[in-house]
């Protein structure tokens, strides 16, 4: 999840856009990507792989992408990885 973040520097107010180093399957999941999530799982993709920012699952709940939701459920705890 990309987060801005606010700092001053003298005068100047500058605004800066955190990256995410989150794994693709977490982006798709974010996005409603159900294509690209069913995609990724098939080529190996950790379906409960961690990030600062929680799992696949996570990022799909607080999305509401419940069709990524109930694919993800049906694969926790199962991934190749």
């Amino acid at each position: 999840m990309n987060t801005n973040i606010p700092f001053q520097i003298g005068c100047a107010l500058l605004v800066v856009t955190s990256i995410s180093f989150a794994d693709p399957i977490h982006e798709a999941a974010e996005a409603g990507d159900i294509d690209l999530v069913k995609k990724l799982l098939a080529d190996g993709a950790n379906v409960d792989a961690p990030d600062l920012d929680g799992t696949p699952l996570q990022w799909a709940l607080l999305e509401n992408q419940m069709e990524v939701v109930e694919l993800l459920l049906q694969r926790a705890g199962r991934s190749k990885c």
